[in-house]
């Protein structure tokens, strides 16, 4: 079902100038010019010229915090409505607040807000409160990524990959990848560089390397994991580096991470410079199986089952 709802009033004043205690971080900025915090860090000064600021924003009930967000949103701040907007459209089973919850979202993507296209992207995609609508969220999706949000690029190149909204497009969706990833975006890394490396042109598989690199430095597991056992087997033109293979799952799997656990345990079980340490192979294999990693579990289980008689 589709639901609306009329628009607030505007306020005359932002929020914060009427209420100087009110205020944002300045994160985050919308067509107008406007700056704002990032939707997962507002937090508010109730009054800033005393010590108690963080008590009393502690205090704060959820319907006063609302407030003091719908008077911002009411006053045309984009980060306000986005916060209101997501919240409201959460609460699913309340037609009315999912409709004023796309209200607020559809005033805050009026102001080219990337977040609120993202949202409404989402909702279009689920038919949540719209009409479902894949080339509806590719047009959301497709805007947000114009306007340089490397999560929506990196959105809209899933979708290209996919064939959603539109017809499949890989090339296209590797130039919107691209975008993405030069913006540091560590997944769009990962998956740009997955796609590259296994390239027959030499060039495209050096700059899909770096872009593993990159997703690697930035601590995202799957390219740690895909770039480590390109190393200790000399795959995507890397020359065969078993110790620099260790070094890249050392620290995450001191760390507790099962998969890089299980991925050194497999590099001292077979590595050629590791024939001295295979014993260690063992423990992080126990390690691993103990902090959830399947094939761990499955080896171990078999190494530890006695034979049949």
């Amino acid at each position: 079902m589709t639901v609306g709802c009329r628009r607030p009033e505007p306020e005359d004043q932002r929020a914060w100038e009427k209420n100087p205690g009110l205020d944002p971080h300045s994160t985050g900025q919308t067509l107008k010019g406007r700056i704002g915090p990032a939707l997962q860090d507002v937090t508010f000064r109730l009054d800033p010229a005393r010590g108690t600021a963080a008590k009393t924003a502690r205090s704060q009930s959820a319907e006063t915090e609302d407030d003091l967000y719908l008077q911002a949103a009411r006053s045309g701040q984009a980060w306000a409505q986005v916060k209101l907007g997501t919240k409201y459209v959460a609460q699913s089973g309340d037609l009315a607040r999912l409709g004023e919850g796309l209200h607020w979202l559809n005033a805050a993507a009026d102001q080219n807000n990337t977040e609120a296209l993202r949202v409404l992207a989402a909702l279009s995609m689920e038919g949540r409160g719209v009409d479902q609508s894949e080339k509806q969220a590719y047009k959301y999706i497709r805007r947000a990524a114009e306007l340089g949000s490397p999560e929506a690029q990196y959105e809209l190149s899933n979708m290209l990959a996919g064939g959603q909204g539109l017809g499949r497009d890989p090339e296209a969706a590797l130039v919107w990848g691209k975008k993405a990833a030069r913006q540091g975006y560590a997944p769009a890394q990962f998956t740009v560089g997955r796609m590259l490396v296994n390239s027959v042109e030499r060039e495209r598989k050096n700059e899909g390397v770096d872009f593993l690199q990159r997703a690697a430095d930035s601590g995202h597991i799957g390219a740690l994991l895909m770039l480590s056992t390109a190393l200790a087997r000399g795959e995507f033109g890397l020359e065969k580096d078993e110790s620099r293979a260790e070094e890249l799952l050392k620290t995450y799997a001191e760390n507790g991470n099962a998969d890089c656990q299980f991925a050194l345990a497999s590099l001292y079980r077979n590595g050629e410079t590791f024939a001295k340490r295979r014993s260690e192979a063992l423990e992080w294999l126990r390690r691993a199986a103990a902090g959830g990693n399947r094939q761990a579990a499955e080896i171990l289980g078999k190494m530890e089952t006695p034979p049949s008689p």
